[in-house]
């Protein structure tokens, strides 16, 4: 009888471990908003993360991937772009290997620092999304 009610307990304990782990894979990661006004979510750590950010790019116009050359993502990159104007549009750390961001279409400067080395990218976004990978 008692391995009865030890054996429904864990039962219990895991199902319900399961049903919390289910709602949390399925809860959309929060957008920010930086200074400037733009939007974007930052993020990717983890495969379920990494999942909803990859789901979450579809409403996101630029998606930035940020590696180092042998393909291990990285984060805690600063990140800033610029709009074909000069202005700065985005200024941001990175939390994470991917960083999506709602920008209108047009020419941006983008600039990504990570252990003192910059990188930098002049993209033109159309309709549509794009893909830009920065690695170090």
């Amino acid at each position: 009888m008692r391995n009865s009610m030890i054996k429904g307990v864990l039962a219990l304990t895991f199902g319900l471990s399961a049903s919390l782990l289910s709602a949390q894979e399925l809860a959309p990661l929060p957008t920010q908003t930086d200074a400037h006004g733009t939007v974007y979510l930052s993020g990717g750590i983890g495969e379920t993360e990494l999942e909803q950010v990859n789901q979450a790019a579809r409403d996101f116009p630029l998606k930035l991937i940020l590696a180092e050359r042998t393909g291990a993502y990285v984060a805690d990159v600063k990140v800033a772009i610029v709009d074909g104007h000069g202005r700065m549009v985005l200024e941001v750390p990175s939390v994470g290997p991917i960083l999506l961001v709602r920008l209108a279409p047009g020419r941006y400067r983008v600039w990504a620092s990570y252990e003192g080395l910059v990188r930098e990218q002049r993209i033109n976004l159309n309709r549509g999304h794009k893909t830009v990978s920065l690695a170090w």
